[in-house]
C-alpha cells in the first residue's frame, strides 16, 4: 500500500511538473493532456485539480479550467480553496451565478469566515448545477 501511495505522489508531482512545463513552453505541449489526466486521477486531494484550473485559466481556455475547478469543488467539497479556485474560473468564464454562489461557498468555508483575495460576488448555493 505505501509503494502504491509513493507511487501515486511521484506520479502526482511528475504530471505538476509536465503541465506547467508544457504551458510555459518549455516542455512539448504533448505532455499537457497526460498530466491533466494525472493531476485528475493520481493526487490526493485538490491541489492538482486547482493547479491545472489556474493554468489553464491562464492560457485562456476558460472552459476548461472551469471543469477542472469545478471537480476540485465536487472533490473536497468542504475546501475554501477548490472553491475559490470555481469562484475565480466561473468569474473568468462569465458564469456570473456560478462565480457568487461558489464565492459565498469558500467565504463560509474559509477559516475564520474570511473573504478569499480572489473570491468574486457573494451568494449562496453550491456546485450542483455544473459549470
Amino acid at each position: 500500500m505505501l509503494s502504491l501511495t509513493l507511487s501515486d505522489s511521484r506520479a502526482c508531482e511528475q504530471a505538476r511538473t509536465n503541465l506547467f512545463g508544457a504551458v510555459i513552453g518549455k516542455f512539448p505541449a504533448r505532455l499537457e493532456a497526460p498530466a491533466l489526466r494525472d493531476l485528475q486521477d493520481r493526487c490526493r486531494g485538490t491541489d492538482g485539480l486547482v493547479a491545472a484550473s489556474a493554468a489553464l485559466e491562464r492560457q485562456g481556455r476558460l472552459r476548461d479550467a472551469l471543469a477542472y475547478a469545478y471537480r476540485a469543488a465536487v472533490r473536497e467539497p468542504r475546501s475554501a480553496t477548490a472553491w475559490n479556485a470555481l469562484a475565480t474560473a466561473a468569474q473568468a468564464a462569465g458564469r456570473r451565478g456560478v462565480a457568487a454562489r461558489a464565492a459565498a461557498q469558500a467565504e463560509k468555508l474559509s477559516p475564520l469566515g474570511q473573504q478569499l483575495p480572489s473570491a468574486p460576488g457573494r451568494s449562496p448555493g453550491g456546485p450542483d448545477g455544473g459549470p
